[in-house]
């Protein structure tokens, strides 16, 4: 992958994951069929509006963690208010 095409995404994803405050609210819970992968549900507040957005993990051979998926097609818009609380699911 060229480095403006991670550079462009990793822009976005910040956008969308922009937040006041948050709070883990489920995990680590084990993904089905996924033994190296836990998922995450947390309460991410913006400004505007709460919503609970899930976030998976997975283990590296190395022993530590990263990040493998943030769903960033269930983020609401950044652009308006999300209208109260959606699932991460």
């Amino acid at each position: 992958m060229k480095d403006s095409v991670v550079v462009m995404r990793v822009s976005a994803m910040r956008v969308y994951l922009n937040h006041v405050g948050y709070r883990i609210i489920e995990g680590p819970l084990q993904a089905p069929g996924q033994r190296d992968i836990v998922t995450f549900r947390v309460e991410m507040q913006r400004e505007h509006c709460t919503y609970v957005q899930r976030f998976d993990v997975q283990r590296t051979r190395q022993g530590g963690w990263m990040v493998a998926d943030v769903h960033i097609e269930q983020i609401p818009s950044p652009a308006k208010p999300c209208g109260g609380q959606t699932s991460g699911n």
